[in-house]
C-alpha cells in the first residue's frame, strides 16, 4: 500500500509540473477574476497569478496585460476571457483562451525554444498561431499584426490563413478577408459551408479600382476579366490567384 501511494504521489507530481500559471503584468480601471465557476469575483492587480480555468473580466475603460509563458495578452475593455489551458511539455507550450466577449490582443513568443500551440477560441472563430501577433474579437473579427495566423469558423471547421496586415471577419456565414496588394485594397468574401460537390463555388471580390463582382471560380484557380492574376490565396480547398495589374 505504501509503494502504491508513493507511485501515485510521484505520478501526480509529474503531471502537475506541466501546468503553468499566468501572471498579471499591469491593469487599468476595474479588472476582476473568477478563479472557480460560480466563485466570487476578486479585484486583479499587477503580480497576481492567473490559474487554469480562471475568468478575467474588464469594465468600461479598463484593461489588463497578462503574461502566459513568454507570450503576452492584452485584455481590452468590456472583455471576458477564460484561460482554459496553459501547459508546458517537453516539446511545446500549449495555450488555449476562450474569448466570451470583447477584444483580445496577443503577442505570441516561444519559451525555451519550444513550439507554440496558441489558440484563441470564441463561439464564432478559432485563431491558431505559432509565434505571431494578433487581435481577435468575440464577434469573429481578426487582425494579423505579425507572422501567420489560421482563422477557423468554429461551427464549420473551415478557415483561412492570414499574414501580416490581413484581416478576417465572419458574419452571417460569410468570411471576409481583407488585404493590400500594392496600392490597392482587396476584399474576398467566401461563404462558409460544407464542401461543394460542384466544380465551382461563389466568390465575391471587391477592389477600390475594379468595384464589386461575383465570380464562379474553378477549384484550381481563376483569372478575372478585370486583370487579376498571380497572387495566391488558399480558400476552402480552392487556390485563388489574385493580383491587380
Amino acid at each position: 500500500m505504501k509503494k502504491i501511494f508513493i507511485v501515485f504521489f510521484m505520478l501526480l507530481f509529474v503531471l502537475s509540473a506541466f501546468a503553468l500559471e499566468g501572471t498579471v503584468i499591469s491593469t487599468t480601471g476595474k479588472v476582476e477574476m473568477q478563479v472557480k465557476p460560480d466563485g466570487e469575483w476578486i479585484a486583479v492587480k499587477a503580480g497576481d497569478t492567473v490559474p487554469e480555468g480562471a475568468v478575467i473580466s474588464t469594465a468600461f475603460k479598463s484593461s489588463a496585460s497578462i503574461k502566459l509563458g513568454e507570450s503576452t495578452v492584452t485584455v481590452n475593455q468590456l472583455t471576458r476571457v477564460v484561460l482554459r489551458e496553459l501547459t508546458d511539455s517537453s516539446d511545446k507550450v500549449t495555450t488555449n483562451l476562450y474569448l466570451d466577449a470583447g477584444v483580445l490582443r496577443a503577442n505570441v513568443k516561444s519559451m525555451d525554444n519550444k513550439a507554440n500551440d496558441f489558440k484563441i477560441q470564441s463561439s464564432v472563430v478559432t485563431s491558431s498561431v505559432r509565434g505571431t501577433e494578433l487581435q481577435d474579437s468575440a464577434l469573429g473579427e481578426h487582425a494579423t499584426l505579425r507572422g501567420t495566423v489560421y482563422s477557423e469558423a468554429s461551427s464549420y471547421g473551415w478557415g483561412m490563413t492570414t499574414t501580416e496586415g490581413e484581416t478576417t471577419e465572419l458574419y452571417d456565414g460569410v468570411m471576409k478577408n481583407t488585404f493590400t496588394n500594392g496600392n490597392n485594397d482587396v476584399v474576398i468574401n467566401k461563404k462558409v459551408q460544407p464542401p461543394l460537390e460542384e466544380e465551382s463555388s461563389p466568390l465575391q471580390i471587391t477592389t477600390g479600382d475594379y468595384g464589386l463582382g461575383l465570380i464562379h471560380l474553378p477549384a484550381v484557380g481563376f483569372f478575372d476579366t478585370a486583370g487579376l492574376s498571380a497572387y495566391e490565396k488558399e480558400l476552402y480547398n480552392t487556390t485563388v490567384t489574385v493580383t491587380i495589374e
